[in-house]
């Protein structure tokens, strides 16, 4: 529903219905549309204007967000281990975590919004390895734009200056590891300064933090217990923590992982948790709230296993004679599994070819009067406003009223799969 939600207001956009500050869902409701900060809506919108209106759109912008995700795990591991040979590794142990397959399947803003966390938390690695103040400060631009595509959920990695000076405090001076921090946060500044100093945006961002945030906070409730989101976390996290520990066991060799990467692992851990923790404070929680931390959950386990891996990929070499293509086919089944995973109709599938059914209509585009039953229907108002541009109130004056195929209704009706409108 959520990521249906999404593509019908990138869709509207990219028709020009509703511009950055002032998307909208549909003519009646959520218009505007303040429930996200539009960055990654945005984004998508170009995929619609490029692609069609097809629900390809939304597919293949998912499809190039679980590749620029993956790219980046491996460039991270590349940035602390440019000796290894098994970037693959946290890639694939990435794709085994069921709520990525899920995210990216769904189109969730947290695909967006995991591209900025990650590349922030590279840049600032490169920032501290080659004491480069330019890094730093992207490092902080990027946090911006993981703001811009799901709201402060994207702000953990500001914790990444604090966990470095506390687990490598002896390696760099005490004034560098705060310079660092404070260049990251120059550069959030600087790029959040147009956000503050324009009228319109600040105007969303506003409406924005009373209508989403706080209202959250105070007054929505998803789960029982403040803990759900933990319990989210660690029922995602067992899988690759399963193999992890399942490769020590069967291939670890004599020596020990080295002190460095113990650190590392430990540093990826906190920082996951960064991420985790702070969602405590709301009891709507859901899990793919905490989509972004994955990656850095994967580089801990790889970083704290890394002896039993490098012993699996030689076991791989000797065993097959072309690894690379084996790393090849499980990347590309990956691939497969995350984007291929969804059917094309799953849930309410007569609902979505009825809805098909309206798009080819005289009556597509317009406004109805609609039934309480659709009204509350999330996932049915999705896909009307999705793939026909029909907008519905409960009461508005219209010719036709909007209801499910189900419902009885006294008068003349025209039937559409699992919909019909009635007079």
């Amino acid at each position: 529903m959520d990521g249906t939600i999404y593509a019908a207001v990138a869709s509207n956009l990219s028709q020009g219905n509703g511009t950055f500050w002032e998307m909208k869902f549909s003519e009646t409701i959520m218009n505007p549309f303040y429930e996200h900060p539009p960055l990654a809506i945005w984004m998508e919108s170009i995929f619609h204007r490029m692609l069609g209106d097809s629900f390809l759109s939304e597919r293949i912008y998912s499809l190039v967000l679980w590749l620029i995700n993956g790219y980046l795990i491996a460039l991270i591991w590349k940035e602390l281990k440019t000796t290894s040979s098994i970037k693959w590794i946290p890639m694939l142990l990435w794709m085994s975590i069921p709520i990525v397959v899920w995210s990216f399947s769904n189109n969730m803003l947290e695909n967006t919004m995991g591209v900025f966390v990650s590349a922030s938390v590279l840049f600032f690695l490169k920032g501290i390895k080659g004491n480069s103040t330019v890094w730093n400060i992207l490092a902080g631009v990027m946090l911006v734009l993981a703001f811009l595509s799901k709201g402060f959920v994207g702000l953990f990695p500001f914790s990444m200056p604090v966990i470095y000076l506390i687990i490598f405090y002896r390696e760099q001076s005490i004034w560098k590891h705060l310079l660092s921090g404070l260049w990251m946060m120059l550069g959030f500044a600087l790029a959040a300064l147009p956000l503050v100093l324009n009228n319109s945006s600040f105007a969303f961002i506003t409406e924005y933090f009373d209508h989403q945030v706080k209202n959250s906070v105070e007054n929505i409730q998803t789960v029982e217990h403040r803990f759900k989101i933990i319990e989210y976390f660690t029922f995602q996290t067992l899988i690759p923590i399963s193999i992890g520990v399942v490769v020590y066991f069967i291939f670890r060799k004599k020596e020990s992982n080295p002190l460095t990467n113990r650190k590392w692992s430990l540093a990826f851990l906190i920082l996951s948790l960064c991420g985790v923790l702070p969602i405590m404070i709301s009891l709507k929680q859901r899990d793919f709230y905490i989509l972004t931390v994955y990656p850095f959950v994967v580089l801990s386990v790889v970083m704290y296993f890394e002896n039993g891996f490098l012993a699996f990929q030689g076991w791989l070499e000797r065993k097959i004679r072309k690894p690379l293509a084996l790393s090849l086919s499980l990347l590309t089944f990956g691939v497969l599994l995350s984007i291929g995973s969804t059917q094309f109709y799953k849930r309410d599938a007569e609902v979505v070819k009825g809805t098909e059914e309206l798009n080819k209509s005289e009556f597509r585009g317009q406004t109805f009067d609609c039934s309480n039953n659709i009204r509350y229907d999330w996932g049915v108002m999705a896909n009307l406003s999705r793939f026909a541009k029909i907008s519905v109130k409960v009461g508005y004056k219209s010719k036709y009223k909007v209801m499910f195929s189900e419902e009885s209704y006294p008068t003349e009706k025209i039937p559409f799969r699992g919909l019909k409108l009635v007079k």
